[in-house]
């Protein structure tokens, strides 16, 4: 009995199915290692009494928020310290009067929401995106 695949009459099943890639043992140590070297760094952030928030996303994107020493009620100031998509540390301070949400990146809305107290219903963000 010969099993065929769907709109390939007279071709067998297997026929044109793609041979499977080396695995890491066909390679090189030393490709190997610089594999590894590629990859995105991961950053431990520890929460402190004085953080608003802490947290990241899927990107490699890491921070905490904290208000700035100067921060008064006119004008809320949170520090933005952590380490973006790249790799690259970061300290941002972000005035809260200033923040756009129509044009806010992820941290100056994080930033928004932990100033305002918005609670988080199934991790998703109640303000505007």
């Amino acid at each position: 009995m010969n099993v065929n695949g769907i709109g390939a009459a007279g071709y067998p099943a297997w026929q044109g199915t793609r041979k499977a890639q080396q695995n890491a043992a066909g390679r090189s140590f030393e490709e190997q290692v610089n594999h590894v070297a590629g990859t995105p760094k991961v950053y431990n952030i520890f929460t402190d009494e004085d953080m608003l928030w802490t947290g990241g996303n899927g990107t490699g994107l890491s921070y905490y928020l904290k208000y700035a020493e100067d921060s008064t009620e006119d004008d809320p100031t949170i520090i933005a310290k952590g380490v973006d998509e790249n790799g690259n540390e970061f300290e941002k301070t972000i005035h809260i009067n200033e923040i756009n949400p129509k044009s806010a990146t992820v941290v100056e809305m994080r930033a928004l929401e932990a100033h305002m107290g918005v609670k988080k219903l199934g991790g998703f963000t109640s303000l505007p995106m």
